[in-house]
């Protein structure tokens, strides 16, 4: 399964404020980290961060704690006994589009997806979520006006809902897609999300994930087979979906996020611990 994380704000996001969600996970148990991406959004263009997991090279160490964007998707890999992936089917994954950068990220499993025919973009790597983010921007790229933007941001949304849908008809689809300025989630089991006014940033700014990443009492769950649409931190659209996920996935997705959280509270008291014990409090702040 893959962990993900998306933010959309109305000022700038620092690297430091999220990466303590992103703490490395441990590799004990049934949950073994593979690898992690990073795609931060500036301006029309996107930072692209990425790597494999290994036992001499935790994920995260030496990553830029200073950059900044208004908006970021952050995806880990974690597996049960599973290969590391090649690079190239590392998400998040990046395309031009209209002159900006859009950045695509997923926790999906899509098979037979090689039936359905990509026209303007083609896949990298060989997984099928690589080639549903080219589907997604064939579809997008008849909605933006002639410097990228996107004049009718409802008709998108609805274009991109039937597309969507015609692509989870295969199999398990949560994902989030960016060009920076707008966020849209598809939560085809059940994404959870936070919203919140930063008085002293004087910002709003929305957190999408695969579970809650932080202990507020203020997440709230997007609807199983929903599109949401995302943009200066708040939801200004939202559609349900064709194809809802079956029981079976349902049930699969929540058993491995309970893992997943298992996981994330012993890592975060393993950090807690060690920087206690060589006296290193920043680097559990």
């Amino acid at each position: 399964m893959n962990i993900l994380l998306g933010i959309n704000a109305a000022g700038a996001v620092r690297v430091s404020e999220i990466l303590p969600l992103l703490l490395p996970y441990r590799s004990e148990g049934d949950l073994v980290e593979k690898a992690w991406g990073i795609s931060l959004h500036q301006q029309k263009t996107a930072r692209l961060f990425k790597d494999d997991v290994t036992a001499q090279k935790a994920a995260y160490h030496g990553f830029a704690h200073d950059h900044e964007g208004h908006g970021l998707l952050a995806q880990t890999i974690l597996s049960e006994g599973q290969a590391v992936p090649a690079y190239a089917d590392i998400a998040p994954f990046t395309r031009e589009l209209g002159g900006r950068v859009w950045t695509f990220t997923h926790d999906s499993d899509l098979p037979n997806l090689d039936q359905l025919e990509v026209i303007g973009f083609r896949p990298i790597g060989t997984s099928a979520a690589e080639r549903a983010f080219c589907l997604l921007l064939d579809t997008a790229r008849d909605y933006l006006g002639e410097n990228g933007e996107i004049p009718d941001p409802q008709k998108m949304l609805h274009r991109l809902a039937r597309e969507t849908s015609r692509i989870s008809a295969s199999g398990h689809f949560n994902y989030m897609l960016s060009n920076g300025d707008y966020l849209f989630v598809h939560s085809h089991t059940q994404l959870d999300i936070l919203m919140a006014e930063d008085d002293a940033e004087q910002r709003d700014i929305c957190l999408v994930a695969s579970q809650q990443m932080t202990d507020d009492d203020f997440w709230s769950c997007l609807l199983p087979h929903s599109l949401t649409m995302i943009r200066n931190g708040k939801i200004i659209g939202q559609v349900r979906m064709e194809n809802p996920a079956d029981t079976t996935m349902q049930k699969n997705h929540a058993a491995s996020l309970r893992k997943f959280q298992q996981n994330r509270r012993a890592a975060i008291a393993e950090r807690q611990e060690q920087c206690a014990g060589d006296g290193h409090l920043y680097e559990c702040s």
